[in-house]
């Protein structure tokens, strides 16, 4: 355990850095602003990939991108969508779209007043069908709902009932635990929560975070992490102590 000493000599225990798990294939950090290009606006035009896999997410249109906010909560800044047009784009999904075990992280707080937020998007556009997913939030029980949008045989088209305050900090943990649609495992705020099945389509977005064609995103991506395992023990333990912290 690491300290921070204060000037009066008393110390407090520093949070728990997001720890060392193989396989990391993306980490977009809302909190870093030195992994970002900002306009004149704060818009993000280049959020770079801390995996160090080269998977940066860019936004080219002035008025299409994100805002970079500072102190948001805990002195952490967070990137902001305002329910407008707003989005960042990878440049390919196809290493994120496997049949194989992965691992989704996502830290955010969503303003769920509208209808439908598409907070995510990726799909292989090689395939026939794509394949791929989305996420996003509809506004079944109160806007309480995470929807999984499918395409071809990647995972079931899912929703869930978020735990508690609605409108709070959440994090998410999507685990892609084995070969078949229905190998997927999802946790919120460290919860085990069983997912039921959803009608709900997977847009025509490619790569895209903060909007699909069910709606504009509206609230604040504080990290987004894909590992190209299913993350379990005392790694997930670890993970998910790292983004409370986050946020406590």
């Amino acid at each position: 355990t690491y300290y921070l000493t204060g000037a009066n000599g008393t110390s407090a225990p520093l949070p728990p850095p997001l720890p060392a798990i193989a396989d990391m294939r993306l980490w977009l950090d809302g909190t870093d602003v030195s992994s970002m290009t900002l306009d004149g606006s704060n818009g993000v035009s280049t959020w770079i990939d801390k995996s160090g896999s080269g998977n940066s997410a860019v936004q080219a249109s002035s008025v299409n991108r994100p805002v970079y906010t500072a102190s948001v909560i805990n002195g952490n800044g967070a990137v902001a969508w305002d329910g407008s047009d707003k989005s960042v784009t990878i440049p390919s999904a196809a290493q994120f779209i496997s049949d194989s075990p992965w691992t989704l992280v996502i830290l955010f707080k969503a303003d769920v007043s509208a209808t439908f937020q598409g907070l995510l998007q990726m799909r292989t556009v090689s395939d026939t069908p794509p394949r791929g997913f989305g996420l996003g939030f509809s506004n079944n029980f109160n806007y309480k709902d995470l929807y999984f949008g499918n395409y071809g045989t990647e995972i079931d088209s899912l929703k869930v009932t978020i735990p508690g305050t609605t409108t709070g900090w959440h994090y998410l943990v999507l685990r892609h635990t084995a070969s078949g649609p229905s190998s997927v495992s999802v946790r919120i705020d460290g919860i085990d929560i069983t997912p039921t099945t959803n009608p709900a389509n997977a847009s025509n977005q490619v790569d895209t975070i903060g909007n699909d064609d069910n709606g504009p995103y509206s609230g604040y991506l504080m990290h987004e992490i894909f590992y190209g395992q299913s993350v379990s023990g005392s790694d997930l333990v670890n993970l998910e102590a790292f983004l409370e912290a986050e946020i406590a």
